[in-house]
């Protein structure tokens, strides 16, 4: 009776011992959680034998799992998941503890924003400080001023009576982040316009006069979209960094601008 209990006891510390990667090690007598120098060697052979490196070649460092976790999270809110989801996926036990990545990208959103030099319809510098702005433009929320070529200044309480003439209204401003825009939308004006002059000679065998109405606001949208574009192309960012992209058929001028903005 006692052999067979013996039998039995050597059976079950077989059974609780834990296995280590890379070796021989000594039984442990019953589960017992790893010391954090264990553990850390062990993430780190768990790297190696994986071969798992980070965009820089170096070996990924499974010690320092909260940036993963930190760059998950942020990957989701910025690709719109909403935080419930993202609580869940973490396992979090609150929403706070969620709001945490939620905070660090709206700051992140905040500096980007900063980033770039604000300018008006005129192509002139924006007055207003642009922390302000952010602040008053909450881009997260105000999609009701949020253009897909700036942002309209208007007061929240007051209604717009312009229509679609914000390249010619003071309480339009924009920034270099939407250069791709505004130069297809100037060219689409262009594209626009040839094509209600074509339509007009054929169907009258006369030119469309540049004293037309609709064509008069086109022109207009057009010279403004190219002060801005031209701008934007050639001015320095809120940083103080150049940002001189060149789009088709604009000149380089921007050593002339540089100069001009260094001798102030």
């Amino acid at each position: 009776m006692g052999a067979a209990v013996l039998r039995r006891t050597r059976r079950a510390r077989q059974d609780t011992e834990v296995p280590v990667p890379g070796g021989a090690h000594e039984p442990q007598r019953r589960p017992a959680p790893y010391t954090a120098r264990a553990l850390r060697s062990l993430l780190t052979e768990l790297a190696k034998r994986l071969d798992v490196h980070d965009s820089t070649g170096a070996l990924i460092d499974f010690n320092r799992t909260h940036r993963f976790q930190h760059t998950v999270a942020t990957s989701l809110l910025n690709s719109g998941v909403p935080i419930h989801v993202v609580q869940r996926y973490l396992g979090h036990l609150t929403p706070t503890m969620s709001m945490t990545y939620a905070q660090t990208l709206q700051s992140t959103a905040e500096a980007e924003f900063l980033r770039y030099r604000k300018i008006t319809a005129d192509a002139r510098d924006l007055e207003v400080d642009p922390r302000d702005l952010y602040d008053m433009l909450e881009l997260d929320k105000r999609t009701d001023r949020a253009l897909p070529n700036g942002w309209c200044l208007l007061p929240p309480r007051q209604a717009c009576s312009k229509g679609n003439a914000c390249l010619t209204c003071d309480k339009f401003a924009t920034d270099a982040s939407f250069l791709p825009e505004l130069t297809a939308q100037r060219a689409r004006t262009d594209k626009v316009m040839e094509e209600r002059r074509a339509a007009f000679r054929a169907r009258t065998g006369q030119e469309l006069g540049e004293d037309n109405v609709w064509l008069a606001g086109r022109r207009q949208e057009h010279d403004a979209l190219g002060r801005i574009i031209l701008k934007l192309e050639q001015t320095r960012l809120a940083d103080g960094t150049i940002h001189a992209l060149r789009g088709a058929g604009v000149a380089a001028r921007t050593d002339a601008i540089i100069d001009e903005q260094d001798a102030r």
